[in-house]
């Protein structure tokens, strides 16, 4: 594991996702990324997992919809969020 800052590290991450969802007028939101606690993580598993999350919301969200990425950080904890408005996965 090593530390990572949300603000200096995993930001930069959204910019090609931001490009993207300007193509298909989509809000793309972040939240809590300036937070100044370190995340003590895998940063290449991390940064795959959230690159699949960011690019699934932005596959399927409708045109003009919302992307919201939201990260909560702590001294014991560390959570990433994404909310969008597309199907879905159906209940089976």
């Amino acid at each position: 594991l090593q530390p990572i800052s949300p603000k200096a590290d995993i930001l930069p991450w959204f910019s090609p996702y931001q490009f993207r969802a300007q193509e298909k007028q989509i809000e793309f939101q972040l939240m809590g990324f300036e937070t100044q606690q370190l995340v003590y993580t895998d940063p290449i598993l991390f940064r795959h997992i959230v690159e699949n999350l960011c690019s699934n919301a932005l596959n399927f969200s409708p045109f003009g919809r919302k992307v919201k990425l939201f990260f909560e950080c702590t001294a014991e904890y560390f959570v990433f969020a994404v909310e969008d408005q597309g199907p879905g996965i159906p209940a089976e």
